[in-house]
């Protein structure tokens, strides 16, 4: 599915949401399975990451460029000739932040990919870092994350800590913090048993404000620790938050020396005010700059990274940006909505029977509270059928095989998901929508034709919002079969004031209109009534007519 452009100039994501509405009103019953494509961000071939490989103590710097090569399987040529490969079975991993708490940690690379020859715009910020990327590419600022094409001079983007040298501290961060031994009944007390004696400790500096909490000395505090009765009906500061020590000495724990802070605020404060504090915890927090100037540069080759998740985000140049747009909007309308979800990297499933992620095996989540309307989001779904960044009209064996098992999924109510000792467990999946998300080589116009020369099969297609299928029908028994229809019946049930005469006269215009070049036979209709009712009340004509069923010649392909 391609940008739509609505009359009510609904953005895509508007129209995203309102399918997912529609199915979570319907109790997961109506699920307009669908695909989402668009262009993606990518980098240039010179940007660098740190990265560390398994079994290597050591971190390196990488090109993005030849990290592609490696990563899947292209052997680079040395200096002495020789060619220089990966282990491709240990896992590479590079810096990711918790956007919660600013801090970086080290996620596992799932993917890298060429993404093709871009025009490409280059970052510098007022500290001299400077980077070279598509304008769709996503760069955390301190307002979230945004497009290049957004960003302007003097915007705040998030950065890594990359060295740079700072003033001489004048008082020691490295000094520990104070415990005390012996708190009794603390319910966030460290516990350690020696023979049959349990002792306890914890912190000074967290007692002192708890003491202030409950609105007593410190020391009746620490007296009434040690009643348990007493002890549970005092108050305790949460664990998530944190104390943050005004003048910076962790041995001064009086009452106006503390603060307590979110993780988050705890840390941006650091990073913002205290440069020592900067110097000995930069590798695991990030650092605010500014953008000095942001110019075109040339068209070149571009990559992007596809990381684990939850954190869908990498270093680059030092600058934190994001690997995924679809996926991004996907899953945060569904956190929205609250709405269950099962992410699935398309690009690493493997056929039933075969060593690897197997549709059975990924979908086991579904097991956890069967029968609960669940979106499974296959991410990268064009990497199976997209080789060395060229279109394949010759899908191998397991793409074909990958793509028969999606078609029983979406045909059936049940499926078979791997379960405990290699035993295969019936889960139903009535109540399950897919969302197939790919870039498709940053095709601008996707289409059904297009899709089939790229290797989909097309009774996939008809069941992912690009319709297609070979039962023929006549266009008057199709029309006669609107009110009998289940899912007509179905949308009336969760539309209850809608307009059935209007309905059936738009999805009857439309029948007639394309039937002629139809060859997806019903699913017409059910294509047709899926639109109708998320757009609220009407048929999108721009977006049938960029899907209509058309065999287009090569000479159409050249012209757009």
């Amino acid at each position: 599915m391609t940008k739509a452009t609505q009359k009510n100039q609904q953005t895509t994501q508007e129209h995203i949401k309102r399918i997912l509405e529609i199915f979570k009103s319907s109790g997961g019953l109506i699920k307009p399975h669908f695909m989402l494509s668009g262009i993606s961000g990518c980098l240039h071939g010179d940007t660098r990451i740190k990265i560390k490989r398994e079994g290597i103590a050591k971190s390196n710097i990488w090109t993005i460029k030849d990290m592609y090569h490696l990563f899947n399987g292209i052997p680079l040529t040395r200096k002495t000739g020789k060619a220089r490969k990966w282990d491709l079975t240990k896992k590479v991993t590079t810096y990711s932040i918790d956007e919660k708490t600013n801090r970086f940690s080290y996620n596992d690379i799932e993917g890298i990919v060429q993404s093709g020859i871009k025009d490409t715009y280059n970052i510098k910020t007022t500290d001299g870092d400077s980077i070279q990327a598509t304008k769709e590419h996503k760069f955390l600022t301190d307002k979230g994350f945004k497009q290049l094409k957004d960003l302007r001079k003097g915007d705040i983007v998030l950065a890594k800590y990359k060295g740079t040298p700072f003033k001489a501290p004048t008082y020691k961060t490295n000094i520990q913090l104070q415990c005390l031994n012996n708190v009794g009944f603390h319910p966030h007390a460290r516990k350690r048993q020696v023979k049959k004696r349990i002792y306890t400790s914890h912190y000074l500096h967290r007692m002192v404000i708890e003491a202030k909490l409950n609105n007593i000395p410190l020391e009746q505090f620490l007296y009434e620790l040690h009643n348990e009765k007493k002890a549970k009906t005092l108050q305790y500061l949460p664990t998530d938050i944190e104390i943050h020590h005004i003048d910076r000495n962790r041995h001064n724990n009086t009452i106006n020396n503390l603060r307590s802070l979110s993780k988050a605020a705890h840390a941006k404060l650091h990073m913002t005010e205290d440069q020592d504090y900067r110097l000995n915890y930069a590798k695991t927090h990030a650092r605010y700059q500014t953008i000095e100037s942001i110019s075109f540069m040339d068209s070149s080759m571009t990559y992007d990274i596809q990381m684990k998740n939850p954190f869908n985000n990498f270093v680059a140049n030092n600058f934190v940006v994001h690997n995924s747009g679809k996926t991004y909007v996907t899953k945060a309308i569904l956190t929205e909505l609250d709405i269950r979800y099962i992410e699935v990297n398309s690009a690493q499933l493997t056929k039933e029977g075969y060593a690897g992620n197997s549709l059975s095996k990924v979908l086991t989540p579904l097991n956890d509270d069967p029968g609960k309307p669940t979106v499974v989001i296959m991410d990268e779904i064009d990497k199976l059928f997209l080789s060395n960044n060229s279109n394949t009209s010759n899908p191998n064996e397991i793409t074909i095989g990958i793509q028969n098992e999606l078609l029983k999924l979406l045909e059936s109510d049940t499926t078979e998901t791997f379960g405990n000792y290699g035993h295969f467990i019936t889960t139903p999946i009535k109540r399950v929508m897919f969302i197939f998300l790919g870039a498709w080589n940053n095709e601008p116009n996707l289409t059904l034709d297009k899709l089939r020369k790229m290797g989909v099969k097309t009774e996939l297609i008809g069941r992912m919002g690009l319709l297609y299928h070979l039962d023929p029908i006549s266009a008057d028994d199709m029309i006669d079969m609107i009110d009998e229809e289940p899912l007509f019946v179905k949308y009336k049930e969760v539309f209850n004031n809608v307009d059935e005469k209007h309905c059936k006269a738009e999805v009857a215009k439309y029948i007639k209109k394309y039937h002629g070049n139809n060859a997806i036979g019903a699913r017409l209709m059910h294509h047709l009534l899926h639109d109708y009712f998320i757009n609220r009340g009407s048929i999108d004509a721009d977006k049938i007519d960029r899907l209509a069923f058309i065999e287009k010649s090569e000479q159409d392909f050249k012209s757009e």
